[in-house]
């Protein structure tokens, strides 16, 4: 999720748990994702999201895909 700041830090430079990466900023969000019980999320290989502010996340594991909304609650998963 992008934060916005009044400053131009470095890229890469941490503000306030916040990180720069070029114009976006990244902040770590400890047990975001909310698994329905007794599932866990495996080897994350990539995430996407859609303009619904879904979140798709990419795993080496089945099912390959797990879907969540944006505060991190699952939604869906499949193939």
């Amino acid at each position: 999720m992008r934060e916005h700041r009044h400053f131009a830090p470095k890229s890469g430079e941490r503000i306030n748990g916040s990180t720069r990466h070029g114009q976006a900023y990244y902040k770590l969000i400890r047990d975001w994702p909310k698994m329905p019980k007794g599932e866990s999320l495996g080897v994350v290989s990539r995430v996407a999201t859609d303009s619904q502010d879904r979140v798709y996340v990419f795993q080496r594991k089945d099912p390959p895909v797990v879907i969540f909304d944006r505060d991190g609650n699952y939604l869906d998963a499949g193939a």
